[in-house]
């Protein structure tokens, strides 16, 4: 055998000890893949039913407050609509006091309100 042929023969050989050693680093690094996802998936089905757990409980909170503020709405507007009524009853039942009252409001606005410019 001559010299180029041994060279021919060491490159064969090391171009195939190296493409096993690639093939075996590629197969441990997908098993290490592998592995890692079977850790993971436990973990992220925990953290995925806490973030629906979580986000549950938010929108029942939410729905509730909606439910607390349309309520309190209702009733500032029935408390709206008796103080108005009120009104009305006392300046049918007594229009000049009730003239002299916003004549005195108007005047302390008015004065509160020119010395502020």
């Amino acid at each position: 055998m001559n010299s180029t042929e041994n060279i021919n023969t060491d490159i064969a050989k090391s171009a195939a000890a190296a493409n096993r050693g690639i093939n075996q680093a590629g197969n441990a690094t997908q098993d290490a893949i592998s592995k890692a996802a079977e850790i993971a998936h436990p973990a992220v089905d925990r953290f995925t039913a806490g973030a629906h757990q979580a986000v549950e409980k938010l929108m029942n909170v939410a729905s509730s407050t909606a439910d607390t503020v349309a309520h309190r709405s209702e009733q500032l507007m029935d408390a709206q609509e008796r103080l108005v009524e009120d009104c009305r009853t006392y300046v049918r039942q007594k229009p000049v006091t009730a003239l002299a009252i916003a004549a005195g409001i108007g005047y302390v606005l008015s004065h509160l309100l020119s010395k502020r410019h």
